[in-house]
Formats: C-alpha cells, structure tokens, sequence
C-alpha cells in the first residue's frame, strides 16, 4: 500500500510504508557538477593500428601474420591477468573476497579463486538469479541472492558454513536488485516495492516495505544510496528516491528526478557520495549533484554513433585519474576520464563477445588493482591497471 500526503512511515517489523509526498525532488536543468555535460567529450580515433579484438579475446589464430596489435589498449594501460571459463552463462556475481569471486549460473551459483581459476564450490539454487551481493558484516560473512522463481520472489543468503537462508515472502513477483546499507539489506522487485531486511541472529526478518509512487509505477531494475537518499532506477526509465533515517529507521517518499530514460535504467553508480549516475539501455547517462539539491544533467550518450545498451558501470581511480568504466550488452566495455567539466572518451575495451553482466573492482591482489568482468559468453575474464 502506499502512504498518501507525504506521510512518514517507521514500522520496522513487517509494517507496509511508502508515501506520495510534497517533498518531491526536481532539479533545473543546469548541471553543476560536470558542467558541460558531457558534450566536450573526444571520440577522435588514435592514430595507431587497431588492437586486435580476437587477442583481446583469446582467440586469435593469427599470431604470426595480424596486422593488429596485440595488447589490451592502445598504450598498455589495461594488462590480462586471468581469464576463466565456466562453460555456461553467467547472469550475476560479487566479489566474496579480495581473491574470490561469486557467479550466477543457471540453476545454481558458483565461487571461483580468480588467482588460480578454480572452482571453490558450487551450491544449487532453484530458480534465476538475477542479482548477488556480499556483506562480510552479517553472522560472520553472507552472500545474498535475489531473482524469480515460477512462483515469484527468490530471496536467500548462504552463510559462511554453506547453510542457505530463505527469507519471507515479501514481493508477489521476481525482485531484481538488491543493496546493503548499515547492515540492512534493501531489495527491490517487480512489483514496484522495495523490501528491507535485517538479520535477526537467527534468521533474516522484514523490516518494512516502501512503494513507489502510485503515479509512476513500475518495476525497480537497480538501486543505489547516495548518502542517506536511496535511489532505484524504474523500467519506464524513471529515477526515483526515497529519503532513509537509519537512527529511526523511517523512509520517506521524495519524488522523481527531472531527467528520464527511453526504456529500462540498468545501472547505478555513485562517485564521492555526493554525485549519481546513471545508465540506461536508450545509452544515456545522466548525473546528478546531491549536495546542489540533485541539480542534473545529461553527462554522455554512447548510442551517439550506433544504439548501445548499457548493463553496468563503475566508477574508480587509476594512474590517469578518476575513471567511469561502462559495460554493455555487445560484450565492450568503454573508458571514459571524469574531468572538471566534462567525461573524456580514453578507449574501447573489446572484452567479451556477449552481454556483460558484472563490473567488479578489486585492489591489492597480489599487489595488483583493476577490475573483474563477467558476461553471458560464460568468461571470468581479470585485468588490471598497468
């Protein structure tokens, strides 16, 4: 149910909230953040030879007599450290540690020693997976799960022992996406609800759920915290928050922000927890500036050239400064650098040869950083900054 009048909403033990509120937030247009948004931005080819996609990949049956260049960019910023195969589609997956990593598989997940390329465990699970996550500070470590079954919502945790969690039912429906904050998990489903979640030591029990407003209904595809504001990207392309007080654990509706998506938001990424991004399959992306009261704009098109689907983003720091790395369905990963005023295009990374589904950072692997990608080509694949 949804509240009417902005009312504020704190039953934390299974109580429904939501709430249309008058507090709705709508920046201007101006951008104050990256000011020119993004219109600055170089796609102007190098001139070097093209690096070859099938090296990149691991297929290239050519070696002695290509005429591309075999590396993985153009000035060796990006190196390969391991690339694993698991033979099947991977739909989600999380790091479980600084060395391991977690995959969705169909019909059941598996963790992999990324160093190595060995297979830790395997665990089954009925139904799809959509979404994983990690939280080390739940019963000593726990990874969570999210996605559909035939009859609805799958929702679990898997402790570190291998005792798996089921939780209530919350969500008529599949959910999609979840995120941990201050040790609550927050998970949003196709029934336009966000459910919220603690562990109660023996179990995981549900704190509330919130609602979007009735006026813009649709499912939650992602989600995200800047700051105390939970954000969740809509399938008509709407951002919409909700403002979250973790002392009374109270949630009240805020509104829609001004700048919307043509189709699904599939990404959500927060830079210095003050700025938002994100990203859709119309391959905008959008960004705003919480602390200016979410003044946005339009910070890059990537469909400027051709339709482009974005499916994940990351935002990190490397030896050229700070870096948006954005993922898409045809298996690239495009590289831009966030400046004072504006994202420069630095290079295209031909990774995988289908829809990536994980972009995972990762530091102080064996003293290397960079990032871990994961695709429905079935491919682990980790590289880092050189």
């Amino acid at each position: 149910m949804s509240n009417r009048g902005g009312r504020r909403f704190s039953n934390n033990r299974g109580g429904h909230g939501g709430g249309r509120g008058q507090n709705s937030f709508n920046p201007e247009s101006q951008f104050t953040g990256f000011q020119n948004g993004g219109q600055n931005f170089s796609r102007a080819p190098l001139n070097k030879p093209k690096v070859c996609m099938f090296f990149q990949q691991g297929a290239c049956n050519n070696n002695a007599n290509c005429q591309s260049l075999h590396q993985y960019s153009f000035n060796n910023e990006i190196g390969r450290l391991q690339s694993i195969s698991v033979g099947s589609p991977i739909f989600a997956s999380c790091m479980v540690s600084q060395s391991q990593i977690a995959v969705a598989l169909s019909g059941k997940i598996a963790i992999y020693e990324v160093t190595n390329g060995e297979k830790i465990t395997e665990i089954q699970i009925q139904g799809k997976t959509k979404c994983l996550a990690y939280t080390s500070d739940i019963a000593g470590g726990t990874l969570l799960f999210c996605g559909e079954t035939q009859r609805g919502q799958l929702l679990g945790a898997i402790g570190t022992g291998g005792n798996i969690f089921n939780f209530p039912a919350a969500h008529s429906v599949g959910v999609n996406c979840m995120i941990i904050k201050r040790n609550l998990i927050f998970v949003g489903g196709d029934d336009a609800k966000v459910s919220v979640w603690y562990f109660s030591g023996q179990g995981f029990a549900l704190g509330m759920t919130i609602d979007v407003d009735a006026t813009m209904q649709s499912q939650i595809c992602c989600l995200e915290f800047v700051g105390n504001t939970l954000i969740a990207g809509l399938l008509n392309g709407v951002v919409v928050g909700w403002e979250y007080n973790f002392e009374s654990n109270q949630c009240a509706w805020k509104g829609n922000l001004h700048l919307v998506h043509k189709g699904k938001v599939t990404s959500l990424v927060v830079l210095n927890d003050n700025y938002i991004f994100s990203g859709g399959d119309d391959g905008m992306i959008n960004c705003w500036d919480a602390s200016s009261g979410f003044n946005g704009g339009t910070l890059l098109n990537i469909s400027k050239n051709k339709p482009m689907q974005i499916t994940q983003m990351s935002i990190c720091e490397c030896s050229n400064g700070t870096s948006l790395l954005v993922a898409t369905s045809s298996g690239k990963i495009l590289w831009y650098l966030l400046q004072q005023s504006d994202a420069k295009f630095f290079q295209p990374l031909n990774y995988h040869k289908k829809s990536i589904t994980g972009l995972k950072l990762f530091e102080n692997l064996h003293n290397f950083n960079g990032f871990i990608t994961t695709s429905i080509d079935g491919f682990i694949l980790v590289s880092n900054w050189n």
